[in-house]
């Protein structure tokens, strides 16, 4: 708390994220390396946000896509089979969160940062969702029978707009606001692939979806509703 031990507490703060760093590769694999890399990446961003310091920001932003990117490439290396509990899917959820967590704490930090730095944040919450649905949908992908059709993606997709909704209403999250406006395009996207993918069932409503579509109505009337009275 004292302003004469802020150097000290920096100095050992810089030399805990280098070890960090250096130990993270030595005691897991590529895959959870990578993961680890964007969330220490995200906590050098709000140092560097904290400390007023611009090299820090841009470096813990850089290293979201390179993270990302160096988890893609031991994507093929064996992983468990156990749905959701398994590091691919854990790993991508780190790196998601990572990318959402540094793109929202840009943005509450709107008059610290520079414009190019605001552009970045909003990049990385596009970064961020995308890891997001696409690590879901290719968990249900892998897990999900064939017989239950698109209701496992349906459920998935209502609730995390639903997610990115309340985190929008809660944190005044502007960005989430769009994530969670998805939902109608996705529902639009799955009756398409719906009547596109043999799946044995054509019928929306077939292996109990409909228990799938009364809740994404339910989430995108919910949306519609926290519009109201809303400019922009």
């Amino acid at each position: 708390k004292r302003e004469t031990l802020r150097l000290l507490v920096e100095s050992f703060l810089a030399l805990g994220v280098g070890f960090a760093t250096l130990a993270v590769p030595l005691a897991f694999d590529g895959r959870w390396t990578s993961a680890v890399w964007a969330v220490e990446g995200a906590a050098i961003v709000w140092v560097g946000v904290r400390q007023g310091r611009i090299l820090p920001r841009i470096f813990g932003m850089l290293l979201q896509p390179a993270a990302g990117l160096a988890f893609l490439v031991g994507a093929e290396k064996p992983f468990g089979a156990t749905p959701v509990l398994n590091s691919l899917y854990l790993g991508c959820v780190m790196v998601s969160v990572a990318g959402l967590f540094c793109s929202r704490y840009l943005e509450s930090r709107r008059e610290s940062i520079s414009d190019a730095e605001v552009v970045a944040a909003r990049l990385l919450f596009i970064w961020g969702a995308l890891w997001w649905f696409g690590s879901g949908v290719f968990e249900i992908d892998r897990h999900a029978p064939d017989g239950w059709g698109l209701h496992p993606y349906l459920l998935f997709f209502a609730g995390s707009c639903a997610a990115f909704g309340a985190l929008w209403r809660r944190l005044d999250w502007d960005m989430a606001r769009y994530a969670a406006l998805a939902i109608l395009p996705l529902m639009a996207l799955t009756v398409f692939v719906q009547f596109g993918v043999p799946y044995g069932q054509r019928h929306p409503f077939a292996n109990h979806a409909w228990l799938g579509w009364a809740l994404a109505f339910g989430v995108h009337l919910w949306l519609l509703r926290l519009h109201e009275g809303r400019d922009g």
